[in-house]
This record gives structure tokens, sequence and C-alpha cells, in this order.
């Protein structure tokens, strides 16, 4: 069961004095106000940045951004062994890791 929230949704409350943001719901707390409000997103569930070509929706825009690239054909990791390019750098680690064992 989720606490009653105290502030409005989005909003960390600040400290007194110390300028930091705290989590209404966990003990996170930081300085930054723009990362209590990404924070808060994993606890209330909103998921504000959509995706026009697919129902995908993320609560943080930098999510947003690497999923698009699933839908072009964007593939900025290269691979420094072969020609291979990948859309994410996790792919890329796995490619490195199952084709070029015996370079690493």
């Amino acid at each position: 069961m989720m606490p009653e929230r105290s502030s409005p949704r989005g909003k960390g409350r600040p400290s007194s004095g110390k300028g930091l943001h705290h989590c209404i719901y966990c003990p996170y707390s930081t300085s930054v106000k723009t990362n209590i409000v990404n924070h808060m997103r994993t606890h209330t569930g909103e998921k504000p940045f959509v995706c026009q070509m697919c129902p995908y929706r993320s609560n943080q825009r930098t999510n947003l951004k690497t999923h698009m690239r699933t839908h072009t054909s964007e593939k900025s990791y290269m691979c420094p062994h072969c020609s291979v390019s990948c859309t994410n750098k996790t792919n890329l680690v796995t490619h490195i890791w199952t084709c070029h064992q015996t370079i690493l």
C-alpha cells in the first residue's frame, strides 16, 4: 500500500535548509529537482513520454529516445573489431562478448 502523498504529484519535498528534495515514498533524496521529478515517476507509474509509432510509453525522455532507434535505421554503436553496428550499447557489448572473446 502506498503512503498518502503530502505534496502534489511529481514534486518532492525540500528538506529544511539543505536544498535536498526527498521522495515521499522511499529514502531517495537529491539536490536536483529534475531528478526527484523523474524518480517519483517510478512510484506513481506516470509515463508521460509516448512513442508516436507504437504503444510504448516511458517515464523518462532518454528511454523514449533510445526506444525510437528501434523504429529507425540509426545504429550509432559501432564495433571496433568488425563492421557490425548496433542500436544500443548493451547490444554492442553482447556482440563483442560473443563474437570477439579471443580479442578481449
